[in-house]
């Protein structure tokens, strides 16, 4: 798969999905690189990575094209991009805490 961190979800194509086994459990709205909003279905996988493994929300993308890794996975093994190398680096997860008065 191809990391897109310009992608917010992970995209493979759906007979891939299918053949994993992966069910669509819900449909969502995309807006695509072209600014088209579509409807796709979307499960879970798990998804590994490096020797890890997380569940993580895929959708189900059209025949013919790549698989893209997505921010949203990215975040969840706590991992960014290294452009310059292009590799993928750790990252610290962000906590935000709300203050109660």
């Amino acid at each position: 798969a191809v990391v897109d961190t310009g992608s917010s979800d992970t995209w493979v194509p759906a007979s891939i999905l299918r053949r994993l086994g992966i069910r669509p459990v819900e449909t969502g709205q995309f807006v695509t690189a072209d600014g088209r909003i579509v409807e796709r279905e979307m499960g879970e996988a798990v998804v590994r990575l490096d020797g890890r493994t997380r569940v993580r929300v895929v959708v189900f993308g059209d025949e013919g094209t790549e698989a893209l890794i997505g921010a949203e996975t990215l975040e969840g093994f706590h991992l960014g991009v290294d452009p310059v190398g292009r590799t993928l680096i750790p990252m610290p997860g962000r906590l935000g805490m709300a203050k109660l008065s």
